[in-house]
């Protein structure tokens, strides 16, 4: 149950990720089994972040245990305690600069992709500190890591579905229809855009945009029934 739950919220972290970018009300029309599916992409990305990590913690652990020391154990709380300052003090840059970067580059695919990978790291450094799993009381090294996929995922599904948005919005590898074409189109609709690109489907329906993302129609999916959709990139 708990398994299906974190699908589900991970899954909705992403679609409202992506529609909030078209400022869209996608409620209505998802179906509930469709959630789950956007959590597969983002879960595969954070796993090979953690197993980065975990390469170069098992390879620095391995060169600090052959050169032992006297004073190994003052040095290693003092290590520890600069991982903690520059973690706590990037995690505070870090969300002064997403939140003013959020506002002025909304719509911007390169911010949205270089703030997810930031993100990750940042909370990553931090929540991967031992005092801080241990004020948690999490001790296993299995659910630690389990942890830490958790909550890098779920954050990781939000900035995937902006990064993707950001990049439809921007109209990079969009998929487009000649709006003629479309069946039971609104002809006011057609006479103004001659040509409609795809933001998505939910359930059966599919949602088609303007080039200029200022006007979004709701179409049942048979509206396309025999036409193709192009993928292509197109300058606004």
């Amino acid at each position: 149950t708990l398994v299906l739950l974190y699908l589900f919220v991970c899954g909705g972290l992403y679609l409202i990720g992506y529609w909030s970018v078209f400022s869209f009300d996608f409620i209505g029309l998802i179906g509930v089994m469709e959630i789950p599916k956007t959590f597969i992409k983002p879960f595969s990305i954070s796993v090979g972040i953690m197993v980065v990590g975990f390469l170069i913690g098992s390879m620095s652990k391995s060169k600090s245990q052959k050169e032992p020391t006297e004073n190994s154990f003052g040095k290693k709380a003092v290590l520890r305690k600069d991982i903690t300052n520059i973690s706590s003090l990037s995690l505070l840059l870090g969300g002064i600069a997403f939140f003013v970067g959020s506002y002025f580059f909304s719509k911007s695919k390169e911010f949205w992709e270089l703030a997810a990978i930031i993100c990750v790291l940042v909370v990553g450094l931090k929540l991967s500190n031992d005092k801080f799993l241990d004020n948690l009381g999490i001790e296993s090294n299995f659910y630690r890591c389990l942890f830490l996929i958790s909550v890098l995922t779920a954050i990781y599904c939000f900035m995937n579905g902006k990064t993707e948005g950001a990049r439809v919005y921007s109209n990079s590898g969009v998929k487009c229809v000649n709006s003629r074409l479309v069946h039971n189109l609104n002809p006011v609709f057609a006479e103004r855009d001659s040509i409609l690109k795809c933001l998505g489907f939910l359930g059966d329906k599919i949602i088609l945009s303007s080039l200029d993302n200022k006007r979004i129609t709701v179409l049942n999916q048979s509206a396309i029934d025999g036409i193709e959709l192009i993928d292509t990139t197109i300058k606004k």
